[in-house]
């Protein structure tokens, strides 16, 4: 899977600790070779929260909020 179908299923995700929740049994179930993908996805999505928007990319100045 891509990091756009990953990004998808995280935007299930409704908060925080639901996305902590999936991407830590992800990170222990799933395939290493899409380690990057997974953990792109899940960055982006955490971003997506902290904010409250939906992006495409995220900007560079939105990066300074995510814990």
């Amino acid at each position: 899977m891509t990091k756009t179908d990953w990004l998808m299923r995280f935007r299930r995700c409704r908060s925080m600790d639901t996305l902590e929740t999936v991407y830590e049994h992800l990170k222990y179930e799933g395939d290493p070779k899409e380690e990057l993908a997974v953990t792109s996805a899940y960055d982006h999505r955490k971003a997506e929260l902290t904010v409250g928007k939906l992006f495409d990319h995220v900007p560079a100045h939105i990066w300074r909020f995510v814990k």
